[in-house]
């Protein structure tokens, strides 16, 4: 992963609560050296991390809803809407588990 998208991240988790700050540092063991599109989110009860190549829970997709979410898509690395996120980890789970 790109330094600069850790650095990104880094920021916004700074101003964050301390279990959001304790989840990211898992987080970003995961990222350091992925390369992949990825999906991150974050609320007050901690991150939520889904890698495009990676198995993930459904759990996770709906956890999205009531988070502050964030995606990486060829590198570029930016807000997005809740539902954006949803479809977008929808795509990711029925390719991996249906296609």
């Amino acid at each position: 992963m790109e330094k600069s998208i850790l650095k990104k991240i880094n920021m916004i988790v700074n101003k964050e609560n301390p279990i959001v700050q304790m989840d990211f540092l898992q987080d970003r063991k995961d990222l350091k050296n992925y390369t992949g599109d990825f999906l991150w989110g974050f609320s007050e009860k901690g991150t939520n991390l889904i890698l495009r190549d990676s198995p993930f829970s459904y759990l996770q997709i709906e956890a999205l809803t009531n988070q502050h979410v964030y995606v990486c898509i060829k590198g570029k690395f930016r807000k997005t809407t809740n539902e954006n996120a949803k479809r977008m980890a929808v795509s990711y789970y029925s390719q991996r588990y249906c296609g």
